[in-house]
């Protein structure tokens, strides 16, 4: 969770607020949450303040009228700092009563746990390393998830928790780490909370347990000190001098630090979950894997990295959401669906109604599996939640176009400067307009070396100037097997180390600037065994709307539903009528749903639909090739596909 946490019970559900009779009418589970652990938290953080009141107002949310509403779920959050003040005197009494009333109104309970922070007993007896700034060597108040103590701490908490909970909180989530307990290091953003330094851009890995995994791991990927000194352009005498890279400039050895910061939380979480899980055998585990989106470097959040970690071991995430862009939720999105991932979202903040509307929207279309929502969105935009909640069916999309995304151009910037690469900005904006033409998949690096181009017709490169060499492979495999790959001009593409020859040996290099599809079908086109690429010349200027970029989006629907006119190997794709307008659209193998993003300006218009190309691809079709779409401002409409004797994909 972010800030809103904190607005979570300062904003009460008046009795008036929730119509008795309105029930949400979603086919997966939603869930909403309760302060009541944020305050315990604070009033004894440090026992500098006294035990707050059990009546008072802020702790005492409107369960009948969650239970009312249809909500199946609230949660709560259970702090270390509060449980156990003094060392093996574990008090639950404070939790006790808010889950016997939970569980009174017939909810379910989620349980996460703010391990991160501490009780001081622990610090002060010396028993716990916190996390040191590499940049000027401070604390933060955070356990160092390299000291082996701080995970026999976690262990310890966790089997405590399963002797007085097991079986009576539904779900309990891992803490890792940093503000909120989730995939990510210290930010400062839990200033409310615990007295903690504004985290700026630091890399919190300074500490000896640190210093000391990262030779170790060094030495293990490299092997010996000559190939380790070769790979990274240093002079290191002996594995005690392997030091932290200072600069993106220093390619190899930055993406190393970079690649191990991120992957110690998803280490550290996999062992807790060895240990933690004999402990409940009622109880569900879930993770919290980190929300930002595009996460800052120095938040040392790896999502792709959780996937493949967890995948197929039925550990539900819970994120928070994207708020209402396309890419980021997308990016996440299918990462969990190809390494089969059930995903909870959750709000990133306190939404404006068209934000929480679009984020809702990217949710539905992204396949999510059970939804959380804040009280104060539930109380603000219950009329519009309602209508939404009746498409949360927890169906995945059907798409077989992605977007590449660059990991290792991403993390070649400059954490100082608090921000990503331009070229993945650039890449983010044109993809929000890209879906108002087309939907689609986006895949990562990683995601390619484990097979993930095989589900997919087309890929399109906006960036990756910088990409490791075995996924360069990938992508030409990819490509020669059948693909078709689609390239803007963004700039040589080159491995780490400097091989700039796979733009030469895959695209062909027109002389001049396109004007038309046509003209990238021409002179950008190059076969490429059984598959081709496309390579669409000219920088483009930062507008929203150049031109350039709606010509290649105009290309890509254009490839999407005629990828045959480039030849009889290539199956064209299903368009659901997107013309660059004002309403968006994603396809499920039972309906095709459209939805308009706008806060006050409705959409009305007429769709020309295919029919032909939904049986090809083994689904039902609508009642007619033509659609009258008539969307309210942030509305949603929803077109049936029917055919008795349709063939569906899986879900």
């Amino acid at each position: 969770m972010r800030t809103l946490l904190c607005i979570i019970f300062l904003v009460p559900l008046s009795t008036a607020s929730i119509a008795q009779e309105a029930k949400l009418r979603a086919q997966i589970p939603i869930l909403t949450g309760n302060g009541i652990g944020i305050y315990d938290h604070m009033m004894h953080y440090d026992g500098k303040k006294s035990d707050p009141a059990p009546e008072h107002p802020w702790l005492l949310p409107k369960f009948p009228e969650f239970q009312q509403l249809g909500i199946q779920g609230v949660e709560i959050n259970i702090s270390w700092i509060g449980v156990e003040r003094e060392e093996n005197k574990w008090d639950w009494s404070f939790f006790d009563q808010t889950v016997a009333d939970i569980k009174a109104h017939g909810m379910d309970i989620n349980a996460q746990m703010w391990l991160m922070f501490p009780p001081r007993w622990v610090v002060d007896s010396g028993r716990g390393t916190l996390m040191r700034s590499v940049n000027d060597n401070e604390e933060v108040y955070n356990l160092s998830v390299w000291d082996p103590a701080t995970l026999e701490w976690y262990v310890r908490f966790y089997k405590n928790l399963s002797a007085h909970y097991d079986g009576v909180l539904e779900n309990v989530y891992l803490c890792i780490t940093g503000d909120w307990g989730e995939g990510d290091y210290a930010t400062g953003g839990a200033h409310t909370l615990i007295d903690m330094r504004t985290a700026g851009s630091r890399y919190w890995c300074n500490d000896s347990y640190a210093q000391a995994d990262f030779r170790q791991r060094m030495m293990a990927k490299y092997g010996s000190m000559d190939a380790l000194n070769t790979a990274w352009g240093t002079a290191f005498a002996v594995p005690d001098d392997i030091a932290f890279p200072s600069s993106p400039a220093q390619k190899r050895h930055w993406l190393d630090f970079n690649r191990w910061y991120q992957q110690s939380l998803v280490r550290f979480s996999d062992e807790l979950y060895q240990q933690v899980k004999p402990f409940f055998s009622k109880t569900h585990i879930g993770l919290k894997p980190g929300g930002a989106a595009p996460p800052p470097l120095y938040f040392g959040q790896d999502t792709i990295g959780f996937a493949r970690t967890f995948r197929d071991r039925n550990v539900r995430f819970q994120p928070a959401s994207c708020d209402s862009r396309y890419f980021w939720a997308k990016w996440r999105a299918s990462a969990y669906r190809f390494y089969h991932i059930p995903f909870s979202s959750e709000a990133g903040g306190a939404y404006a109604w068209e934000e929480d509307m679009g984020r809702l929207f990217n949710d539905i279309a992204c396949g999510m599996d059970e939804l959380y929502e804040f009280p104060v969105h539930l109380e603000k935009y219950k009329d519009s939640i309602l209508a939404a909640s009746e498409h949360m069916t927890g169906e995945k999309p059907l798409c077989d176009v992605a977007l590449f995304y660059p990991v290792s151009e991403s993390l070649l910037v400059d954490p100082a400067k608090n921000t990503i690469p331009d070229s993945i900005e650039n890449l983010s904006q044109v993809s929000e307009g890209l879906h108002r033409y087309i939907d689609y998949d986006v895949v990562e690096e990683r995601m390619i070396l484990d097979g993930a181009l095989q589900q997919y017709r087309i890929a399109a490169m906006l960036a990756g100037t910088v990409v490791e060499r075995d996924v360069l492979e990938k992508l030409a495999e990819w490509v020669r097997g059948g693909g078709i790959l689609v390239a803007t001009d963004f700039g040589p593409i080159s491995t780490v180390e400097g091989d700039a020859s796979f733009s030469a040996n895959m695209f062909s290099q027109p002389d001049t600037e396109p004007k038309t599809v046509e003209d990238i079908l021409g002179a950008g086109f190059r076969p490429q065994g059984k598959g081709c690429t496309l390579f669409m010349k000219g920088a483009w200027d930062g507008a929203q709307d150049s031109p350039q970029k709606t010509l290649f989006c105009v290309l890509m629907r254009e490839l999407n539903a005629h990828a045959s006119h480039l030849g009889e190997q290539f199956q064209d794709g299903i368009d659901l009528g997107m013309v660059g307008a004002g309403d968006l659209a994603v396809l499920f193998s039972s309906h095709i749903l459209y939805f308009n993003p706008s806060k006050d300006t409705p959409v009305k218009r007429t769709v020309q639909l295919d029919l032909a190309s939904f049986r090809a691809h083994g689904l039902g079709t609508p009642s007619a090739a033509t659609i009258e779409l008539d969307l309210a401002p942030c509305g949603f409409q929803s077109v049936p596909l029917t055919d008795d004797s349709q063939t569906k994909r899986p879900k």
